[in-house]
């Protein structure tokens, strides 16, 4: 039950708060995309493929948590050393 919530919590924004600044940055005169660079798409793809095997069980334990924890430091430290460009 929990995982469902956190799933359906997750469905929600994605797909009602992420559209909204980008349709409202039109009228205010700073559009904006959702144009991803290299490092955000691999960001995403990295961190959708540790993910999910680790929910698929619908247990945790310590070792899972330091390892999204770890993958959560490591792509801080990326993007904060890799400079910010599009591709």
């Amino acid at each position: 039950m929990t995982l469902g919530i956190a799933v359906g919590s997750g469905l929600q924004v994605a797909l009602f708060v992420t559209p909204v600044p980008v349709l409202a940055s039109r009228p205010l005169g700073k559009p904006m995309t959702l144009l991803l660079n290299r490092c955000d798409l691999v960001a995403l793809v990295v961190g959708s493929l540790i993910a999910v095997p680790m929910s698929l069980d619908a247990e945790s334990n310590r070792l899972e948590g330091a390892y999204l924890v770890a993958l959560f430091a490591m792509l801080g430290i990326a993007f904060y050393v890799v400079p910010y460009r599009f591709a």
